[in-house]
């Protein structure tokens, strides 16, 4: 139990979701000796304000699928001290990465609990669920729900007693046989057993669905970048016919390195052959269309969940150098289930658009787009599925620190570089290629001015002077208000919110500077 951090209190939300994910993390970083109990304490509310699904409110619950997305994508997670529990939440630079995700399997009957304590000897804390009515809580926290009612609260487990007595519980609703699991709460140490219950191995909502372990970076994982289209993260499966290799194309957004590669796996063991192509064509008909191989690595993942799985030897990338991850399975003989961010028009995914072209499957020998298939998944409606794999890339940037102290160079903060693309990534032959000088002095303390240059005559945030817009931006400072101030073209200054108005991908790249620099990607439509 030394590795545990202190019981918390969600109160007055329903934020219990991301208390329970987060202590995972928490605990893995204590245990593993980067952390101590007292100094660890990652950011609940970051997490339950902007985990990117539809319905962000704190009082509209969560799950460990919504907390795997916000986590794998690195918008989280946050120090405590960066987006503290009493204050609205606004993008912030993570101070952890999770590379890593362990499904543990639900519970068959009252005797199967090898897996979860297996985790909880290996990870020491597992995020999962049950069914919680005061009408079942006894003295001292012991808790039995003799009901099979669905799920309402997301807890931590931490440890377990297989002696754990039966006279603890309520009479009356006292469960067959003895032992309980020893769980973490979020609602303060005045409640249950000093903020902990003890849930009988005989209830049937504990671990109903599938616990999760959150796993922070290792130290060798020192990534600067994550590519990816899943933001939303893995929600829906894709399969069709001899479906059994897919792939992604990303555009490198300076020199850097590819280092690893992360992805699902849902029936392990998986043996998988990556290959790694540079130069490619965007948009092309293939994710190898005209590139080049500059690397294969052949192995195999042993558990259920997202791996980041390290290639032998870095893959150099040049500056916008379009590059694509090919992974195929060898091992199984019926078509994959392949996980998928989807593009669904209902419930809690209704912020997912596909990119078009930038992901695929590789069905009967065809590469698919994947963004824009004839899989129909809903015969009623003739819906098909439209989405983007989960696959990310990995990097670490090459580039050399800038030493100016000039518009367009850098300071303090670090100089930008980025390139304006369509919807399909192609270069916009009157406006390729933007330079961001930040400067913290010029809007205070909390806030960086961003200084664009561009072609004379042409106005990036005015849709009757050209067919572009602006459809994404986010910086990762937590200020909403980003000034924008032309230093070629018209003299105006325009505002926008990017993190409450407009969403988009950003990297952070560290370079060496006293603050990182950092780099983001602006997304633009016709």
């Amino acid at each position: 139990m030394g590795w545990i951090t202190p019981v918390r209190n969600q109160n007055p939300w329903g934020t219990c979701w991301t208390f329970s994910a987060l202590a995972t993390v928490e605990t893995q970083l204590v245990k593993t000796g980067r952390a101590t109990t007292n100094d660890c304490d990652l950011s609940e509310r970051n997490m339950a304000s902007l985990h990117g699904f539809a319905g962000a409110g704190l009082n509209d619950g969560g799950n460990n699928d919504m907390a795997a997305a916000y986590l794998l994508r690195w918008e989280g997670a946050v120090s405590e001290a960066a987006s503290p529990y009493s204050e609205p939440a606004e993008p912030k630079n993570p101070s952890v990465h999770v590379q890593k995700l362990v499904w543990i399997p639900v519970r068959n009957d009252v005797d199967d609990n090898d897996a979860l304590k297996n985790a909880i000897m290996e990870y020491g804390a597992v995020s999962t669920c049950f069914r919680y009515s005061s009408l079942f809580e006894g003295k001292d926290g012991a808790y039995y729900c003799t009901n099979t009612q669905s799920v309402n609260h997301a807890v931590t487990v931490v440890g377990w007693d297989d002696d754990y007595p039966v006279i603890k519980f309520l009479e009356g609703k006292r469960p067959s046989s003895k032992g309980a699991w020893l769980v973490k709460n979020s609602w303060g140490k005045g409640e249950g057993d000093g903020g902990y219950l003890h849930i009988s191995y005989c209830d049937r909502t504990f671990m109903a669905y599938p616990g999760a372990v959150f796993v922070p970076a290792d130290p060798d994982e020192d990534y600067t970048a994550c590519y990816g289209y899943d933001r939303l993260g893995a929600y829906l499966w894709y399969c069709d016919d001899g479906l059994h290799s897919w792939a992604a194309v990303f555009r490198s957004a300076w020199n850097e390195e590819l280092a690893a590669v992360g992805m699902y796996v849902d029936d392990p063991p998986f043996d998988y052959v990556i290959s790694v192509y540079t130069n490619v064509t965007l948009g092309g008909e293939s994710p190898m269309q005209g590139g080049a191989l500059a690397a294969t690595k052949i192995g195999t993942v042993s558990h259920w969940g997202y791996a980041t799985i390290h290639l032998d030897a870095p893959v150099a990338l040049a500056d916008h150098t379009a590059f694509s991850v090919v992974v195929e399975n060898t091992n199984k003989d019926e078509p994959i289930m392949l996980m998928c961010c989807h593009g669904d028009d209902g419930g809690n995914y209704t912020t997912f658009t596909p990119v078009a072209r930038r992901t695929y499957a590789k069905c009967d020998g065809i590469w698919v787009d994947t963004s824009d298939t004839d899989e129909i998944i809903d015969d009623e409606t003739g819906k098909t599925f439209r989405g983007n794999v989960c696959l990310k890339a990995y990097t670490r940037s090459t580039a050399a620190a800038p030493s100016d102290d000039t518009p367009g160079g850098g300071d303090s903060g670090g100089n930008m570089m980025m390139w304006l693309h369509n919807e399909y990534d192609t270069d916009l032959s009157y406006a390729t290629s933007w330079t961001f000088g930040a400067y913290a002095n010029l809007v205070g303390a909390n806030g960086r001015t961003l200084f664009a240059s561009w072609l004379a005559g042409f106005d990036p945030a005015d849709p009757e002077d050209s067919d572009l817009q602006i459809t994404g931006f986010s910086i990762s400072n937590g200020v909403p208000q980003i000034s924008w101030s032309p230093r070629l073209g018209t003299n105006r200054t325009y505002t926008v919110y990017g993190a409450e108005d407009l969403s988009c991908e950003w990297r952070e790249v560290d370079l060496s500077l006293s603050t990182p620099c950092r780099f983001f990607k602006i997304r633009v439509s016709r």
